[in-house]
């Protein structure tokens, strides 16, 4: 399992909510710039990695991260 920061780019409106479209994007490029893939290599899923419970119910601003799905055939 991998974990990627992306900085968010249209924010969005509560911790929780689905990646944005941007922040999609921003996950893509950091996993293709840091790990060397094939070109085989198919981007199942990229979503929200949910922060623990309470960090959301905390005040500061929250790191979002993605979690990105990858499957090598």
């Amino acid at each position: 399992m991998t974990t990627t920061n992306v900085s968010p780019v249209s924010v969005p409106l509560h911790p929780l909510d689905p990646l944005t479209a941007e922040e999609i994007s921003q996950a893509d490029a950091i996993v293709r710039k840091t790990k060397t893939l094939d070109d085989d290599v198919l981007f199942i899923r990229v979503f929200l990695h949910e922060p623990p419970k309470e960090i959301v119910a905390g005040k500061e601003p929250l790191d979002r991260q993605a979690f990105v799905l990858l499957r090598d055939r």
